[in-house]
Order: structure tokens, then sequence, then C-alpha cells
């Protein structure tokens, strides 16, 4: 209800169903799988790691996000009750695809950090992981990014004891934020002490700290144990050419999700339904 549109119907069974390999498990790829098979297509999904959700794994470690963690695992329910032959730690490959005999490819193979080129941004690690289980954050922390991934990042550290800095070039953090989700964002991070720094540019990564540039063009320097750095995500749209190439003349091929542009998780799940749809011929 929160994330289709009442506009769109779910796809109806078709009376020519096709085999269908759809690749990536997070949730474009998780909602591609279930309409299709609601559809009456046969369906095998394949995931590269060993757990479905894609980059919704992060919840796990998130008090806050356990909406977020219970729609990710309806999604992963609603899959495995269905006729879906899932493949997990399992990858496929332009010389392992003929094994699969599909008629039809959906590729959601999701998107991946972006790495700004900033000096020393190998002493940094990204946001996302510092959710992982082995992550041991230490004491003083700065985060290069304050949109909402570098907000929420420092909301989760600040509340395990540490002392958070957000770097942001932009006059505000939590840019794409409004209304009452901005104000409980911010008071979250007043609540807890993160120092926010705005119109700031980070200009070098050290072992020690981040040297940044004011709007003034004065040069400063926040010391840190450790430098997160929360840029946004890259599509792996070099990836996806690599497969449209590769099994166009053979099979037809649609890409949905973070690996055509970075979205949303809303949006993602709207796109599996409306690729369903698009493959049944409605």
């Amino acid at each position: 209800r929160l994330f289709v549109a009442p506009s769109l119907s779910v796809p109806t069974p078709v009376q020519e169903p096709q085999k269908v390999l759809v690749i990536g498990g997070g949730p474009a790829g998780l909602s591609a799988a279930r309409y299709l098979s609601d559809a009456g297509h046969r369906v095998t999904l394949v995931e590269k790691t060993g757990r479905l959700g894609g980059v919704l794994w992060f919840a796990d470690s998130d008090g806050d996000k356990e909406d977020l963690r219970n729609f990710r695992d309806l999604l992963v329910r609603r899959v495995l009750t269905r006729p879906i032959e899932v493949y997990t730690n399992a990858e496929v490959t332009a010389e392992n695809i003929g094994w699969f005999k599909c008629q039809t490819v959906v590729v959601a193979i999701g998107a991946e950090p972006a790495v700004p080129p900033i000096p020393g941004i190998s002493y940094a690690i990204h946001a996302l992981q510092t959710y992982a289980k082995d992550f041991s954050p230490k004491q003083n922390i700065v985060i290069v990014g304050g949109g909402l991934v570098g907000c929420d990042t420092a909301v989760n550290l600040a509340r395990k004891g540490r002392t958070v800095t957000i770097i942001e070039q932009m006059d505000r953090v939590a840019a794409e934020v409004s209304c009452m989700a901005f104000t409980a964002i911010m008071d979250q991070l007043e609540q807890l002490g993160v120092r926010c720094i705005t119109e700031a540019r980070c200009t070098e990564i050290l072992p020690d700290g981040v040297r940044y540039e004011q709007a003034n063009g004065v040069t400063e320097f926040a010391a840190a144990d450790t430098v997160v750095y929360s840029l946004g995500m890259r599509p792996k749209s070099d990836m996806m050419e690599q497969w449209k190439r590769k099994l166009s003349e053979e099979v037809e091929v649609y890409s949905i999700g973070d690996c055509t542009h970075a979205a949303r998780v809303g949006e993602a799940v709207k796109a599996g339904l409306l690729v369903a749809k698009k493959i049944s011929g409605q």
C-alpha cells in the first residue's frame, strides 16, 4: 500500500508463460520475481551473495529501521512462498547462463557506493560498512557527506556513545528530506550532540582526520579515529551494458532498479511490478 501507486494493478495470469531469469535479489529483483510468478511465468532468481534483500541488510544493525527490516523480510517471504527457484551464493555469467534455459532475463544487480576522487579516500570506509557485524567503531568519527544516509549513520554511531561530526558541502544536511522528516532528523542529531559543519568541502582525508575548506576559503582540520564517507550510490550501468551486449542476441533483456539509476526502495519495488506487466504483455 505504501510502495505501489493505487493506479497500478498487479499482472493477470498469462496464457503463454515464459521461463524468466531474474539476476539480483535486492528489492527490485524480489519484486519482479514475485509478480512474474503470480502472472504464471516460470521464474528463477539468482543472488550473488548469501542473503536476499540487497543493501537492506544494514537494517539489521539499526534500531530505527524496524519498519524497513520488516518490509525487506516481507519481500523475501513473498518470493520464498511461491514456486520460484532461488539460488544464493551463485553468479550468472555469459558462460553458464545457458544452463538456466531462459527466454527472458531481468537484470537487477543494484548499485555500488560512489567513491569520490578525494586524496586519501583509501583511509576512509563507506557508511554501509559501519553496519557490518564485525565493525567496531572508535571514539571520534567524521562523516564526509551529510545526506540522509550520512545522517542516519551519524545517529546510529552517536547512539553507541561515539563523538560524530558531519561535513557537508551544501548549506544544510539531509537536503533531500523535508517537512516533519527533516525536523525529526535534526532533532535526533541535536539530542545526540552530532556536530554538523555545512558549506564545507572535503579536500583531503588523512589517517588522523579530515581537511576541509569552508565557504570563505579558509582550510580547517577535523580530527578523527575513523573517517566515513557517504556520497551517494553509482548505478552498475557498465556491467548492465555488458549483459545486454552478451545476451541481446539470445534472449530478451530488461534492466530495473538501481543498476539503471540509484533510487529509493519504493521505486525499485514499483519497477519490479512494471517489468512483470511488460513481460506479460499488459
